[in-house]
């Protein structure tokens, strides 16, 4: 309920949102993307593995990270020109950026 209540209320989360893939290998998690509009920016990651992941990737566009808005016990650190983030098994989190 939470994610759908998070998608109704942010445009940029909805089908018409800019989808931007920021960490994606084949056969490697997570797997992370940007969706945008004009106003407002999210990161959402997601670690489908039933290990621990971390991993580092390209942030140039983004400024800061302002709040985790869904998710529990994943760890971004933001580090220009690029992130890290750490992710339990099986979990996803949803950041708002600038």
């Amino acid at each position: 309920r939470t994610l759908c209540k998070l998608r109704l209320e942010n445009a940029a989360l909805a089908a018409d949102g800019n989808f931007v893939p920021l960490y994606a290998k084949p056969c490697k998690y997570p797997f992370i993307y940007m969706r945008k509009n004009r106003t407002v920016t999210y990161i959402i990651a997601l670690n489908p593995a039933n290990r621990t992941v971390s991993v580092r990737f390209a942030v140039e566009s983004i400024k800061s990270v302002t709040e985790q808005l869904a998710g529990s016990k994943c760890e971004m650190k933001f580090e220009p020109p690029q992130a890290r983030i750490s992710m339990p098994a099986m979990s996803y989190a949803i950041y708002k950026v600038q």
